[in-house]
């Protein structure tokens, strides 16, 4: 499947409280950024439960809570497999969440992810898998993990090879972590 995407795909839960986006799967995707012009592409997933109703720009800049807990939407199980991003993310993360839980990230490979986003940026949530990705020329980060959302733990990374990233107007991190809990990260390459 080609996708040639306007800057980004808003997969949406729904307004009601009561339900969440769950088991999802992003297969074999061949997505390249949209082209604005003056050689800039962007585009990205925010994955959002988005409360606030309204169009997808109002979802992604909501200052209401996501909230994911035992009364509320749940959200889980999101998979992005197999799939390849080109020219994406000028200012944010190509693949972009916070307060889901048990979601799978592998086998994508992410090239020239814009001048300051991330490949990967994962904002909270519970036993996240993110392996055997390939980064190249990432704008800033190339996988970012943080407690934003909601806190985050037990997410396992390894086996992903970040190449040249840090790219952009913004320094970065092949692979940044702050305020997570019991996080198990081996076997990447970064240089």
């Amino acid at each position: 499947v080609y996708m040639n995407v306007s800057l980004a795909v808003y997969p949406k839960g729904t307004a009601a409280f009561n339900m969440g986006l769950n088991h999802v799967t992003f297969y074999g995707l061949d997505m390249i950024g949209y082209d604005w012009g003056g050689g800039v592409r962007s585009g990205s997933f925010l994955l959002s439960n988005g409360f606030s109703g309204g169009s997808p720009t109002t979802w992604a800049q909501s200052k209401v809570p996501e909230l994911n807990d035992d009364e509320f939407a749940k959200r889980r199980s999101i998979r992005f497999e197999h799939n390849t991003f080109t020219d994406m993310g000028y200012s944010g993360g190509v693949i972009n969440f916070g307060a889901y839980d048990s979601c799978y990230i592998g086998y994508n490979t992410f090239y020239y992810v814009g001048i300051s986003g991330e490949a990967i940026d994962i904002s909270g949530g519970t036993d996240h898998v993110i392996e055997y990705n390939k980064l190249y020329k990432i704008g800033a980060n190339g996988i970012k993990l943080h407690s934003q959302y909601r806190k985050l733990e037990n997410a396992v990374v390894r086996g992903n090879l970040i190449v040249y990233n840090g790219n952009g107007t913004t320094y970065g991190a092949g692979l940044g972590v702050q305020n997570a809990k019991n996080c198990q990260i081996y076997n990447n390459t970064i240089y």
